[in-house]
């Protein structure tokens, strides 16, 4: 199932979350008319969309139904306040990747954030609907399991990492891969003969716990 869910800046978050949040309550409320095992349900995300699984599993586990859904994939997710702030350790190290700097970081802020210019940077890097990967403790350890595929290259590697570092400290980790060799997106190029390898990692993963 896909979403079309609403999108900022004129839907601000956590409005993406929630409807995507509705569309799986929706699934599971319709599993046999649709003609699925409502057992067997998980989400799955890339880029943006990791950032939306990621708040879909807050969502659920603020509800108490985190059990609902098998597991989450987070693939390549925008997650991480990481570049937000030049106090980050690592800032000047990821800022030479694709281009997610501190300026673009804090645009991708503003067109999420309710009133953003008026609001402390900070306030603003420490909302979980945000950034999922401020997600507390409490929550994690609620949230459907995740796996992590990120990519070598990605500048997204650090949010990909730092959500499977949450989700182990909170023992809810099923699995972290990273991709030799690309960075974000470009392992979808059929061309590339670690495509195959990169897939078999998601098949491996539901066959097993689906």
């Amino acid at each position: 199932m896909n979403v079309d869910y609403r999108l900022a800046p004129e839907a601000k978050a956590p409005c993406g979350i929630d409807d995507c949040y509705a569309a799986v309550k929706w699934v599971i409320a319709n599993a046999e008319e649709l003609g699925i095992d409502a057992n067997r349900i998980a989400l799955m995300g890339e880029s943006g969309g990791g950032y939306l699984t990621a708040g879909v599993s807050m969502r659920l586990a603020e509800a108490d139904e985190g059990h609902l859904v098998k597991f989450q994939v987070q693939v390549i997710p925008m997650t991480s306040n990481a570049f937000l702030t030049k106090e980050d350790s690592h800032f000047d190290e990821w800022e030479l990747g694709m281009g997610m700097s501190r300026l673009v970081n804090h645009d991708i802020a503003r067109q999420l954030a309710t009133d953003f210019d008026n609001r402390d940077p900070l306030e603003v890097a420490k909302d979980p609907f945000i950034y999922p990967n401020e997600v507390s403790d409490e929550v994690c350890k609620k949230c459907p399991p995740l796996i992590v595929l990120t990519a070598e290259f990605d500048d997204c590697k650090k949010p990909g990492l730092e959500a499977a570092a949450k989700y182990r400290k909170n023992g809810n980790l099923l699995g972290c891969a990273v991709l030799k060799g690309c960075h974000h997106g470009h392992y979808v190029d059929s061309n590339h003969p670690r495509t195959d390898a990169h897939f078999k990692v998601v098949e491996d993963v539901c066959n097993k716990y689906l």
